[in-house]
């Protein structure tokens, strides 16, 4: 893949690991981490046309015991994961969601912009809630894994 070409859904596939992800909000745009600076991640493409996305904070507790209350919502608040159907124009990607973790996700779509910054490294970029107080950009950065067959 090249940035001096349209990118094709075939360029999508395999498994992208997360480099970062900053979301900007408030007139300001103020740079926050939603799972730390060093969250981790993978997006998953298939041919089939879906996409396996999950985004969680690196440290996570682990349950001593039968987990109470505080443990379960901290472990929501900390990992997201959702499947789509994806779809790809020019350089815009769609994920089209239809299981989630977070339930209200489910039914919705997500759109983001994709600039090619190298043949292994992308930038999605995502505004959600536009033109309202509620505005936040999204920026991710995803790097190709190898595959290793």
């Amino acid at each position: 893949m090249s940035s001096d070409r349209e990118l094709q859904p075939k360029d999508l596939i395999g498994t992208w690991r997360l480099q970062s992800w900053q979301m900007l909000s408030g007139s300001e745009n103020a740079v926050h981490h939603p799972y730390g600076e060093d969250a981790e991640g993978l997006l998953i493409y298939s041919a089939a046309g879906l996409v396996s996305a999950t985004i969680s904070r690196r440290e996570r507790a682990l349950w001593q015991g039968k987990p109470g209350d505080a443990d379960l919502a901290d472990a929501f608040k900390s990992y997201l994961h959702y499947l789509a159907r994806f779809s790809l124009s020019q350089s815009v990607v769609t994920h089209a969601v239809i299981m989630a973790s977070a339930p209200h996700m489910v039914g919705h779509a997500h759109s983001r912009t994709i600039e090619v910054l190298s043949p292994d490294r992308l930038r999605y970029t995502g505004v959600d809630n536009p033109g309202s107080p509620a505005q936040r950009t999204h920026i991710f950065i995803w790097q190709r894994v190898p595959d290793s067959h």
